[in-house]
């Protein structure tokens, strides 16, 4: 660069706006990939390492993690219940809290998880098995959590 230093502009965007750009690839049939941000899906997805791949037209089942709209804006959480047109999710790392949507709402599904440069496919035997494990574990998930946050943060 000649010795001279570049001039960087940082500019923030709403998460309105970035998600409507992610939606807008999806509709053209693109797979999208973008950084993991917030805690809500530890410790199966870590904030501002992990990276997931989300594509549309993926039907969600109970167990995935899915991209949806709800009453508390977008959110990337696990399916744990599907009654009819009505979708229950909770994030990983909540421990009582779950959000609603519809159907419709389900924006796109995760089909991967990028750690360390290696792929992970959440719908395989052994995420989804941990997966069930950790929701059967959840009233010990506060302690769980508070080990896993000091030892592998």
């Amino acid at each position: 660069m000649n010795g001279k230093t570049a001039n960087v502009t940082e500019t923030s965007v709403s998460n309105e706006l970035y998600f409507s750009g992610v939606e807008q690839l999806l509709a053209e049939g693109k797979s999208v990939r973008i950084k993991a941000k917030g805690r809500s899906m530890e410790p199966f997805i870590r904030d501002g390492r992990d990276e997931i791949v989300l594509s549309a037209g993926i039907q969600a089942r109970k167990g995935c993690i899915i991209l949806a709209r709800t009453g508390e804006g977008i959110v990337l959480h696990r399916v744990i219940n599907i009654e009819g047109n009505a979708v229950t999710l909770m994030g990983d790392g909540n421990l009582y809290k779950t959000e609603s949507c519809l159907r419709e709402d389900i924006i796109a599904v995760v089909t991967r998880i990028v750690r360390e440069g290696k792929d992970i496919d959440p719908e395989c035997f052994m995420e989804r098995f941990k997966a069930r494990i950790w929701m059967v574990a959840r009233p010990l998930r506060r302690p769980l959590l508070k080990t896993w946050r000091i030892f592998c943060r």
